[in-house]
């Protein structure tokens, strides 16, 4: 049992929405005459001798997860989910989270039949296809940071699966890594992929034709160190796990601060499972400093932000609170904002979103990001595999 420390039991949480980006379709109340009357905000005080079992069980943040897992396996057509792929992979990886933690091996099914959909689809150079974009055979785009978060979905997978489909799965992680290794430039950093946007021109440029960009930007580790990391799990092999490290050191030299995201994910990953001691010190000091008090101290529902991609920070705030420092404010954070995610009359929350008709590219991806992030709340990181 994990207890709140007086910080904590003071601390009044406030889900107060701020009507930004995705969500503000949403949290428009109507009147009979369909004028705007506002959103009634909901407030969670944290009571003396509260314990974070006990704090899941009043928000309902099991029933909240097992409705999510259930609504993916409804939504699921072509062994797909939203149809993006770097979306599907965070709902796969949720599934696989509610199968440990329910026991439902209709929620692994979901995951394998969305996995076994990656490998027929995947490109011939290795890629996983993206699932937006031209997807004429000659001018397809595919972008090395898709695949990367795809293969995180496909390494957990791989974790799961025994004989025939465990090979290849197998096949389809070393593919995907020799495609993202062929990126790799002279300045040792990784390319974007096949691309019609010229990123690194202000403002970005589209060309008339497919091009091979080469020169690197920050997001093509970010996205896809994660998959890097739990690789060299699997492969043991020295050259792996030495470029791991160096992408890794690259990507906090490059990118100032964070708030969530697959940048953050990619770090708590690199953490687990290299076990690299000073590589591992100096995550926690990144962590510690550049990351945590954007959302430990933000004052605006962090959770919500980037079109539904910063929700991902969730697992990775469980991740240090459990594998780094058991730090108060971390705690509370993660607290706030699971009891924001499953408060089911918030328009925000995902109960709300879910009973949607039809859903927006970003609330998609809020609840896929979600799903990859509440089961370690409930079971702190069970989405961390061993191989």
């Amino acid at each position: 049992m994990r207890i709140l420390n007086k910080f904590q039991l003071v601390l009044v949480l406030s889900l107060f929405y701020s009507c930004s980006g995705f969500i503000q379709e949403n949290i428009q109340v109507n009147d009979k005459d369909g004028e705007t009357i506002g959103v009634q905000p909901k407030t969670y005080a944290i009571k003396e001798n509260t314990t974070m079992d006990n704090t899941l069980e009043s928000i309902k943040a099991q029933e909240t997860f097992k409705r999510l897992c259930e609504w993916l396996c409804e939504q699921q057509k072509e062994e797909k989910f939203s149809g993006i792929s770097f979306q599907d992979e965070k709902a796969a990886r949720g599934l696989l989270a509610g199968y440990e933690i329910f026991g439902d091996k209709k929620y692994l099914e979901a995951a394998m039949a969305w996995g076994e959909a990656m490998i027929n689809e995947q490109r011939q150079d290795g890629c996983y296809r993206m699932g937006y974009g031209i997807k004429e055979s000659d001018q397809e785009e595919c972008y090395v940071a898709d695949g990367g978060e795809t293969c995180t979905g496909m390494i957990a997978l791989y974790s799961y699966a025994e004989g025939e489909v465990r090979k290849r799965l197998r096949e389809s992680v070393d593919n995907y890594m020799k495609f993202r290794g062929s990126f790799r430039n002279k300045n040792n950093g990784i390319g974007i992929g096949w691309t019609f946007i010229d990123y690194l021109a202000k403002p970005f440029v589209k060309k008339d034709k497919i091009f091979r960009e080469m020169r690197h930007m920050p997001f093509t580790i970010g996205c896809t160190l994660a998959s890097a990391a739990a690789y060299t799990a699997i492969t043991q092999d020295p050259r792996d796990i030495e470029w791991a490290i160096k992408d890794a050191r690259r990507l906090m030299n490059e990118v100032e601060t964070m708030v969530g995201g697959a940048f953050v994910e990619s770090l708590c990953w690199t953490h687990y499972y290299l076990k690299d001691e000073p590589l591992r010190a100096e995550i926690e000091i990144y962590m510690k400093e550049k990351w945590l008090p954007n959302v430990t101290n933000s004052k605006s529902d962090w959770w919500l932000e980037h079109g539904g991609r910063m929700v991902l920070g969730l697992d990775s705030l469980t991740y240090y609170y459990e594998s780094v420092e058991k730090d108060p404010k971390v705690l509370a954070t993660i607290i706030q904002a699971t009891a924001a995610l499953c408060a089911p009359n918030l328009p925000a929350s995902l109960a709300a979103i879910m009973t949607q008709s039809s859903l927006t590219d970003d609330q998609w991806r809020y609840l896929c990001f979600a799903a990859a992030s509440i089961g370690d709340v409930i079971q702190p990181n069970v989405s961390l595999r061993n191989f």
